[in-house]
């Protein structure tokens, strides 16, 4: 066996081993870049469930602001409703001091005469009483 019939067995073979080898690392390049590409995804993808993760905290953060912000308003509510209802009976209660009044004008201008010195007074002076007790305190 010469040389040269040696190469003809040899050469063959080393050139499959270096192509099959160029073949392999074309495709362990090939898997690297895939597998580069599906961590570039699920970073991504990280990121993603990450950024949700803050929007539902956000979320449940304004809920809280606007359940405790609720809250607030319907005790003022409760607050300006029994303010409101402390006013009505003081407005009514002026109402009738005004109506009592009122009355008590229209009935001294009609009943009772200022004037000390009046012969045509009835009843005389100091000698007036009502019916109304509550004018007999005033």
């Amino acid at each position: 066996m010469d040389f040269f019939e040696l190469l003809s067995y040899i050469g063959p073979a080393l050139g499959g081993i270096v192509g099959g080898g160029t073949f392999m690392h074309y495709r362990a390049r090939a898997k690297q870049e895939k597998n580069t590409a599906k961590k570039g995804e699920f970073e991504i993808l990280q990121q993603q469930i990450e950024f949700q993760g803050t929007l539902i905290t956000n979320f449940q953060n304004d809920s809280l602001l606007k359940d405790d912000r609720i809250m607030k308003l319907e005790k003022e509510k409760e607050e300006i409703k029994y303010l409101q209802g402390k006013h009505d009976r003081k407005l009514s209660g002026i109402q009738k001091l005004l109506t009592k009044e009122v009355g008590h004008k229209k009935y001294a201008e009609r009943h009772i005469c200022l004037n000390v010195e009046c012969n045509l007074r009835k009843p005389a002076l100091g000698e007036f009483h009502t019916e109304d007790p509550e004018l007999i305190n005033l």
